[in-house]
């Protein structure tokens, strides 16, 4: 987990969406602290920290555990940004010199290979 002032930022900044879900206000603080988590790092760790959670018994209600599983879903975290950046610039092939910086694979980048490149 996220540890340090960073946490009790993401849990603070978190909380009050957690009620509004419908997690009950004893999980709430624990299910606020996992969707914070999870904005900085991927779903497996917040899935793996609701897993230890529900395994030690810190999780009083089942409707926390759906609710957060369903929370953690998707792709709206920071990680998955290079992931966008990446399938952005192998997409668009002509505006790749656009994305290669944020990728560092584009057809302006010392890494493309020279089949790839267009016929001019």
């Amino acid at each position: 987990m996220v540890v340090g002032i960073g946490a009790l930022l993401l849990t603070h900044l978190f909380y009050p969406f957690t009620p509004a879900m419908g997690v009950p206000y004893e999980d709430a603080p624990a299910i606020a602290k996992i969707i914070g988590e999870r904005i900085i790092e991927t779903e497996v760790k917040s899935y793996q920290d609701l897993a230890i959670l529900v395994k030690e018994g810190k999780i009083m209600y089942e409707r926390s555990i759906v609710i957060a599983a369903y929370a953690l879903c998707g792709f709206a975290h920071v990680p998955s940004l290079a992931v966008f950046a990446g399938g952005t610039a192998g997409i668009s092939f002509r505006n790749g010199q656009k994305t290669s910086p944020f990728s560092g694979y584009g057809p302006s980048s010392p890494q493309a290979s020279p089949v790839l490149l267009p016929a001019r």
